[in-house]
């Protein structure tokens, strides 16, 4: 899975980035350029970096699962608007 991604990586012997396909101890790229562009995106909040958390908090790996596996469809009669100010809006259909 790695692999199929290319990572960045250098300076080479002549000083330039390249790139390479990715290895399992790479870093997950950043999602958003910039801190402003993680802003807009997110209704004004600025995402944790989730990067360290399963050392940083106690079950750390069971935190990370709930994170990614948490989430649900909302009940029948309700609509999430997600887009472009997160979690904002949410609206029952009557």
């Amino acid at each position: 899975m790695a692999a199929e991604i290319e990572v960045t990586d250098g300076p080479n012997d002549e000083g330039e980035m390249f790139t390479r396909p990715g290895k399992l101890s790479d870093r997950l790229p950043q999602p958003y350029p910039n801190e402003q562009a993680a802003r807009f995106a997110n209704g004004g909040a600025y995402p944790p970096d989730l990067s360290l958390i399963t050392k940083a908090r106690h079950n750390g790996q069971n935190y990370v699962f709930s994170l990614l596996t948490g989430y649900r469809d909302p009940p029948a009669g309700v609509t999430v608007n997600a887009i472009p100010s997160l979690f904002d809006t949410v609206s029952v259909k009557s």
